[in-house]
Order: C-alpha cells, then sequence, then structure tokens
C-alpha cells in the first residue's frame, strides 16, 4: 500500500518540475553587462578617437548593432520583474533612436535624438545598477552614473520649476508682456533659462 501511495506523489512532483515557468531576469542583466562592454571595446579605439565625424558615426553604428545583437534573444523572453520587463522595452527602443538617428551628418535634430536616447539609456542602466545588480567596469560605471545624476537633476528643477510658474500671479506690463515675481525654490542655480508662454 505504502509503494501504491508514494508513486502518485513522485508523478506529480515531476509533472510541477516541467511546467515551472522560467523567467529571464538574471540572464537578461548578464546580457546588458556582456552588451555595454562589447560596445565600448569597439568604441573606444585609437580609430575612433582620430576619426572624421562619419568615421565614428559608422563605430558608433557597429557598437550599437552589436549590443542589440547581444540583447535581441531577450525580446519575447518572461520576465519575473514588470519593472524589469519595462527597462528592457524602454531600452531597446532608446538603442534603435540612437541607431536611427546615425549617420547624423551634423544635422542637429539628429544629433539632439542620439544625445537624448543616450541620457535615456543612462538613466535605465542606473537603475539596473542600482536595483538589479548590474556589474560594470568602473570606467562605464562612472560615466553612466555621471550621466543619469546630471539628467535626474535637470528634470528634477524643471519639473519644480514648472510647478513654481504655474502658481505664479502674472500681471499685465503691456499689450505684449506679462511679468511675475518667481523665487527659485529648486534648490539647484539656474543660470540661463528661456520661457515661451502662451496666452490663453
Amino acid at each position: 500500500m505504502s509503494i501504491l501511495l508514494i508513486l502518485p506523489l513522485l508523478t506529480a512532483c515531476s509533472s510541477q518540475s516541467k511546467t515551472e515557468k522560467q523567467y529571464a531576469d538574471n540572464d537578461y542583466i548578464k546580457a546588458m553587462q556582456t552588451g555595454l562592454e562589447e560596445r565600448q571595446k569597439i568604441v573606444s579605439t585609437d580609430k575612433y578617437d582620430s576619426g572624421s565625424t562619419s568615421e565614428r558615426d559608422l563605430i558608433l553604428s557597429d557598437g550599437i548593432k552589436k549590443e542589440q545583437e547581444i540583447l535581441k534573444p531577450f525580446k519575447e523572453k518572461e520576465f519575473q520583474s514588470p519593472e524589469l520587463k519595462k527597462i528592457r522595452d524602454d531600452y531597446n527602443n532608446a538603442l534603435q533612436e540612437q541607431l536611427d538617428s546615425l549617420p547624423s551628418g551634423g544635422d542637429f535634430n539628429k544629433i539632439e535624438a542620439f544625445d537624448k536616447a543616450y541620457d535615456k539609456r543612462s538613466q535605465l542602466i542606473n537603475i539596473l545598477i542600482d536595483k538589479f545588480g548590474l556589474k560594470l567596469n568602473s570606467e562605464l560605471e562612472k560615466e553612466f552614473k555621471l550621466n543619469a545624476n546630471s539628467v535626474n537633476k535637470k528634470e528634477d528643477t524643471n519639473k519644480k520649476l514648472l510647478e513654481t510658474l504655474k502658481n505664479a500671479k502674472f500681471e499685465e506690463i503691456d499689450t505684449f508682456h506679462y511679468g511675475a515675481k518667481i523665487t527659485n525654490n529648486t534648490g539647484n542655480t539656474i543660470k540661463d533659462t528661456t520661457l515661451i508662454c502662451m496666452k490663453s
């Protein structure tokens, strides 16, 4: 009788093990490390440093494509963390935005698009380092952390400034101009800021 009772239990355990869902969270973090460091190897060369704008753009494109190649297997993978899944999607979009802006050919809009995507990547990488255990060499970690902190500070300043402006009481100076006394409550020094306001 004891043998008959044990066999179904073993079968059930075996069946449960086979159907257990596999998540890609840890493997994705490792792939991020590999992708970033492989991209760094491609870009950190004398050829890139001494190259023309068009030559540098081609090398940058190769670096992005290498990173995309390494991360491609994770596009359809399941993630246990919803936040990490969103980071994956946002990071893939930022990579593609950078690639689409190359070669820039000196086009201001393309250069701006590339830089904005770089800022977004920096913020996402910073989250991966702080919350998900992404390990990078000291040079890469310093680069992305410094830029992410700069971007976060700028965004926070703009948000606080916008809130201050919303609460400000503007008075008509003349037909074309309105003025208001604004106190800088952002906690940061604001050097040059241009505000364009439309009267509703």
